[in-house]
């Protein structure tokens, strides 16, 4: 603690002495300081539990990596689910990190979980519609989506996110898609990660179309409502300011 002699006009007599609180002393004295730090704790611990089941389930998908087939060592990535969920688990890791470094995860980060957001999303849904047949993995096609989904809504960013952010995060099932058919067109056995993308079984490459136009669509629309949440979630300001964190 220091001290702070007050004088009188011309510096003759000491008229008052205050004692000045250090910087760090008095952020550990706000009410709210303590408070903010145990909860950003529990948050980052809940989401380290849920990095850790994503990360225990996406083992075996990269355990199976192997050379015995054309492109077999990267087949595992041509996988959507496998793409959304490695790329929420590093979200989760980064908003972990900052979280327990006492700050809020910047705006590129948390355009990454809304990335992650819609991607999981469009994954638990093509997963329900599509592909469910009683086998799959459930925490990579149903626990990651509905915890990203309550993530968003439950703890929206600190900052709004900006509707240019749609059209970016098209370029990712775009992407996606257009590595899925080189390498379709490259391999010998014309693999592709899912039968809605081989012609020979939806009636051709009009099928294809149709299923990808609509994949596509869908994921405009998902990233505008997750956009829109960022916006209207209502409590923005008392669920940071709760944490700590807020403006």
């Amino acid at each position: 603690m220091e001290w702070v002699v007050g004088t009188a006009p011309g510096g003759l007599l000491p008229t008052n002495v205050v004692p000045v609180t250090s910087r760090a002393a008095a952020r550990s004295s706000r009410p709210d300081a303590h408070g903010g730090r145990a909860a950003r704790v529990v948050v980052a611990v809940v989401l380290s539990v849920v990095a850790l089941l994503v990360g225990a389930a996406l083992l075996p998908w990269f355990g199976n990596m192997g050379a015995q087939v054309p492109f077999g060592a990267i087949r595992p990535l041509l996988y959507f689910t496998v793409q959304s969920n490695v790329l929420f688990l590093v979200v989760l890791v980064l908003c972990t990190t900052a979280l327990l470094r006492g700050r809020a995860p910047s705006a590129g980060i948390e355009s990454l979980r809304g990335l992650a957001t819609v991607d999981l999303a469009i994954t638990g849904i093509v997963y329900g519609l599509l592909l469910h047949d009683g086998g799959g993995d459930l925490v990579l096609h149903a626990l990651s989506p509905l915890a990203a989904a309550v993530w968003w809504v439950v703890l929206p960013p600190r900052a709004p996110v900006a509707w240019s952010s749609v059209p970016l995060w098209l370029l990712h099932p775009l992407a996606w898609l257009a590595v899925v058919f080189a390498v379709r067109g490259a391999s010998a056995d014309h693999w592709v990660p899912y039968y809605f993308l081989d012609p020979r079984q939806v009636g051709g490459w009009e099928g294809v179309v149709s299923y990808c136009g609509a994949i596509v669509a869908v994921v405009a629309v998902l990233g505008a409502i997750t956009v829109l949440l960022s916006r209207i979630v209502p409590g923005r300001s008392a669920v940071w300011g709760g944490l700590g964190l807020g403006r």
